[in-house]
């Protein structure tokens, strides 16, 4: 399996302190070990932590942008089919605010709509996508 990783990615987010020390610390254990579970995670370097502490981080780092799902696999804790997470090559951006309204809903839409068109214009006059790669892309 080829993973999305960068070294500058890791490197920039462990000196710049971009995550809280238990949102860095399952960064960089899956960065440092590949595409593992929850569980796995938990069993293998945060026994000495509830599992509650640990498991919402991972949704955190995904709204992030940081860590990604790429599959499943059985979980040596619970037995069933758990997500397999691993890292991206992102910097941690901002998640995005939920919508309370059709109408910001609709506007949230529509710049995401614009934002898309100008990388395809990018795209089609052969530049790369806000110096961003495909990899921006694929992401919208």
């Amino acid at each position: 399996m080829t993973r999305n990783t960068s070294i500058d990615a890791y490197n920039k987010i462990k000196a710049d302190g971009l995550l809280s020390a238990l949102q860095m610390s399952i960064y960089a254990k899956l960065f440092e070990s590949g595409p593992m579970t929850q569980g796995e995670i938990w069993l293998k370097y945060f026994q000495h932590m509830q599992r509650h502490s640990v498991a919402p981080r991972f949704a955190e780092l995904k709204a992030m942008g940081v860590l990604t799902e790429v599959g499943e696999k059985p979980c040596p804790v619970s037995g069933i089919n758990a997500i397999l997470w691993d890292v991206t090559d992102q910097l941690p951006h901002e998640p995005v605010a939920k919508p309370t309204t059709v109408k910001e809903f609709i506007v949230g839409l529509l710049e995401r709509i614009e934002s898309l068109e100008a990388k395809v214009k990018d795209l089609q006059e052969g530049r790369e996508p806000n110096g961003q790669g495909l990899f921006a892309l694929r992401n919208h």
